[in-house]
């Protein structure tokens, strides 16, 4: 099986950065704040071995910031949101879940 070349977008550099420094500074488990980015990465790899047949979303809210082949899938409580074009998967955000329900 051919596998994709998974990009991260800047947006969603920031949004894992984010989500770290919360962790980290405003709860105060920078152990912790590794050990979910860390998940967050793992997921984000395995992309390349499957993201490709991941079903394109229906959610109006996803379609209409990302497009008609937006998809997603779930790291504990959130959504990694990313394109396939061709090869190439593309990360676009790294969202709370609940706000794709």
């Amino acid at each position: 099986m051919r596998k994709n070349v998974v990009k991260i977008a800047d947006t969603a550099l920031q949004d894992i950065e984010n989500v770290h420094d919360y962790i980290a500074y405003e709860l105060f488990e920078p152990i912790t704040a590794d050990k979910y980015v860390r998940g967050i990465y793992d997921a984000i790899k395995h992309l390349s071995d499957y993201g490709a047949s991941i079903a394109v979303s229906e959610r109006d809210f996803l379609i209409s910031q990302f497009g008609s082949t937006v998809r997603n899938i779930n790291y504990k409580k959130l959504a990694i949101i990313y394109t396939v074009e061709n090869q190439e998967i593309i990360v676009h955000r790294i969202i709370a879940a609940t706000m794709i329900l």
